[in-house]
């Protein structure tokens, strides 16, 4: 059987019932792998499901991370209709890519120690981030 790896850009982490069903599209398509890069996180603090749901993507092998400079300037060459122009880091990304990879960890940490049948989600802190850029994006594959 063939294998595909596939690498999601998202403005935003998938909600809980976004990553409860690309969990179980994964399940079923063992030939597939996934590497998901966000620049933000879903609202994790107002759906406490939403912890565990991301873990339920770690379980089915997808790669979950923050979306650091390196990542950012692979999305804007690749994905973004940025017009020619070169991409030029905002301000606060580097603080940004810090806070989520961190609060990642702390949802990733406990399922990583405990395994997926002891896990149980915590609520962290609450901090607020400025809102990011916006971007165009147009079609295209990665060959």
């Amino acid at each position: 059987m063939e294998e595909f790896k596939v690498t999601w850009y998202m403005s935003w982490s998938p909600c809980s019932k976004c990553a409860e069903q690309v969990a179980r599209f994964l399940a079923a398509h063992r030939n597939l792998s996934l590497a998901i890069f966000s620049s933000r996180l879903y609202y994790y603090l107002r759906n406490p499901n939403y912890q565990q749901k991301l873990c339920r993507l770690i379980q089915e092998g997808v790669h979950v991370a923050a979306m650091d400079l390196p990542e950012f300037k692979k999305c804007w060459n690749k994905f973004v209709d940025n017009d020619g122009q070169p991409f030029r880091p905002w301000m606060r990304l580097r603080i940004n890519f810090s806070f989520y990879d961190c609060k990642l960890q702390e949802i990733f940490r406990p399922y990583y120690i405990l395994g997926p049948s002891s896990y149980s989600p915590t609520l962290s802190n609450v901090c607020l981030i400025k809102r990011l850029p916006e971007m165009r994006f147009r079609w295209g594959a990665e060959r």
